[in-house]
């Protein structure tokens, strides 16, 4: 037995559990647009055209044509499901399900790794990651033919720290998301970075340096959400362009027919998915935490993450889905170039604070907020007081509630920014998601010194929180987004030095030869444990694949 602790970082909302029923009937959980609800239509073998006859006869539109798999998206007129459900063509009607990038929490420096005072890494610095999955002094076949997919939010091709054609190649506008080699959310070419930045003598390097890479963007610059058929369509272009390996960052809790099948397929057809299990671990409930899709599909790996010390991340989710392990805290990558903000806290009469933003809001023009105002652990508006001035700072305690439940909270007494302060000295500033809840204000994390010196010295004072561009071209980020792409990176890596294996073949030898973190065997929390590049690489040398 070798039990980890819990590593006390962001304990972030949590999703529902949910199952899939061979008809979707609740259409209010549908993406929805002007009325209009979206649908996955697939019909019995060779009745697509009658189908959709049928389907402009509801005065539905078609939005994704999935004809390999024999089925479509679409959009319908609210209360117009009841005819095509009678429909004898077509074998099941789903919800399109939303897909949204696994957020990634902006993180402290981890180990010995450091900016410089340019906000760049001091000459080339290799990430933790590299030598925790034993990939350092690792050369991969770059001309071996194994290319990384990765579906994500674009990859910024002016990086100075990575490769471009014909080396990486990619696909534009999956539902209108933009141009693949722009990244207007940051979290596409982080996630890459980990797998194949150069190693070169600036930046960072990557786990499988200059690996072969083919990008799918399937997130807009608003980094939030896409649609399950979109994902299905990403990933038969994935195949197409030769993808063995398929990256996801991504998911949601409720998982579709469709996409399971197209999964399944893949995995016949060669193809290694590998997924996030997700962030919404809640440790305040007992039990295991919801399924994570397209990670909890059989079909997929899904991929726990681990701190710089081989500590299960606070926010990993934990169920029996979980298959491996890789690190996932304050991971140094590539960011879109001059995209990153130096966030402060300042305070009228008392400085200047240094604080970290969380996600899902977008970033203001210009300092917000207003006079500071104690709103307790604001579980609810009422916590900040009857009567606030219109437009303050909310100082808010971390504990017992979710960030997002806080940050909501602050939102509706009128608050026009959210302060967080740690509530243990030792933590550190807070680091934060707010999973999938939208707000209107920006939402930072300070540390607890700050936060109780505030709390006793400088109420309605005028405190704004600002967002300063650095020109940092790297950042550390943490999540299981952040973890993924090093079990891809390892598995393209081990397949390009063993090419004549079998997608199943090298699984099974990550499986086999991973670092057992918890208790002996597969557990709910590291699944197999931790990813090890060589010694599955050196397992596969003792045992020759058969192509099987």
């Amino acid at each position: 037995m070798n039990n980890r602790k819990l590593l006390s970082l962001a304990i972030t909302s949590v999703t529902t559990a949910a199952f899939l029923l061979p008809v979707a009937f609740d259409a209010t959980a549908a993406g929805k647009d002007q009325g209009q609800e979206r649908y996955i239509v697939k019909y019995k073998e060779g009745q697509a055209p009658g189908a959709n006859a049928v389907v402009n006869k509801a005065g539905g539109k078609i939005e994704k044509d999935l004809s390999r798999h024999n089925a479509i998206a679409i959009t319908l007129p609210a209360g117009k499901l009841a005819a095509l459900l009678k429909n004898d063509k077509i074998e099941y009607i789903e919800i399109d399900e939303l897909r949204s990038p696994v957020p990634m929490v902006r993180a402290a420096a981890s180990g010995a790794d450091s900016f410089d005072d340019e906000g760049t890494p001091p000459g080339e610095v290799r990430p933790y990651g590299v030598a925790m999955v034993q990939a350092e002094g690792m050369t991969g076949n770059t001309e071996g033919g194994i290319k990384v997919c990765v579906i994500d939010s674009g990859y910024d091709i002016n990086h100075e720290d990575k490769p471009i054609g014909p080396v990486v190649t990619g696909t534009d506008d999956i539902g209108g998301s933009g141009p693949w080699d722009e990244d207007g959310s940051g979290h596409g070419t982080h996630v890459s970075g980990t797998i194949n930045a150069l190693d070169n003598v600036i930046g960072v390097i990557g786990v499988f340096p200059n690996a072969p890479m083919h990008i799918v963007r399937v997130f807009g610059d608003d980094g939030i959400w896409a649609y399950s058929s979109e994902l299905v369509d990403a990933l038969d272009d994935c195949m197409d362009n030769g993808a063995q390996i398929v990256s996801m960052s991504l998911g949601a809790s409720k998982p579709t027919r469709l996409e399971n099948e197209a999964f399944r397929k893949a995995e016949k057809d060669g193809v290694l998915s590998i997924a996030a299990a997700g962030n919404g671990a809640d440790w305040t409930k007992p039990g295991f935490d919801p399924m994570h899709y397209p990670a909890a599909y059989q079909s997929v790996m899904s991929v726990a993450a681990v701190d710089h010390d081989g500590y299960l991340a606070g926010f990993s989710q934990r169920n029996t889905d979980v298959e491996i392990a890789a690190p996932g805290v304050a991971v140094l990558s590539t960011v879109p170039t001059d995209s990153m903000y130096n966030v402060t806290l300042d305070v009228d009469g008392h400085s200047s604070f240094e604080a970290v933003p969380m996600d899902n809001f977008d970033i203001p023009a210009a300092p917000t907020g207003g006079p500071l105002v104690n709103c307790g652990l604001a579980a609810t508006a009422a916590d900040c007081g009857v009567s606030p001035p219109s437009g303050f700072t909310c100082l808010i305690e971390r504990c017992a509630y979710s960030f997002a439940q806080k940050a909501v909270s602050c939102e509706t007494a009128g608050g026009a920014a959210a302060v967080v302060f740690q509530n243990a000295v030792t933590a550190g500033p807070v680091y934060g998601t707010l999973g999938d809840t939208l707000v209107g204000i920006p939402v930072v994390g300070i540390d607890r010194n700050d936060g109780l010196y505030l709390r006793v010295n400088a109420l309605n004072a005028v405190s704004l929180v600002n967002f300063a561009l650095t020109g940092y071209d790297y950042d550390y980020y943490s999540g299981t987004s952040m973890a993924t792409p090093h079990v891809s990176a390892v598995a393209a890596l081990v397949w390009s030095k063993h090419p004549a294996c079998s997608n199943m073949e090298i699984r099974n030898a990550l499986n086999a030869t991973a670092l057992d973190l918890g208790p002996s065997g597969q557990d709910h929390y590291f699944g197999n444990g931790l990813v090890q590049a060589q010694a599955a690489s050196d397992y596969l040398d003792a045992h020759p694949c058969s192509g099987n």
